[in-house]
């Protein structure tokens, strides 16, 4: 399990490496009005994307939540908040997960 850095106020917390590529996030704790979203970067951090999961929707919470995702492993993620009132609780906890479980093309 990777466990994000998330920011108490608006921020970014520290990226850091996802070594495997399926996995959930769980975000969880007290959002006071903020919402949390999660970025990745391909080139060591110069570079932050933003993260869908493996439907297209954006990888941003502002209440308890969970999703799936697929990335290469060794890019880095991290969470960001945006909209809180200094007051944002909140953990982001990363584990490896299956692969999707509906069938897709590549």
């Amino acid at each position: 399990m990777l466990t994000l850095e998330v920011p108490a106020a608006d921020g970014n917390g520290a990226g850091q490496v996802l070594r495997f590529s399926w996995g959930t996030i769980d975000c969880y704790g007290t959002f006071d009005s903020g919402t949390v979203t999660l970025y990745q970067s391909p080139d060591e951090g110069t570079t932050w994307i933003a993260m869908v999961d493996e439907f297209g929707s954006a990888l941003a919470f502002s209440s308890n939540g969970s999703a799936n995702f697929h990335r290469a492993p060794g890019v880095q993620i991290r969470a960001t908040v945006s909209g809180s009132s200094e007051s944002t609780d909140v953990t982001c906890e990363v584990r490896r997960g299956w692969a999707a479980t509906r069938d897709r093309e590549f």
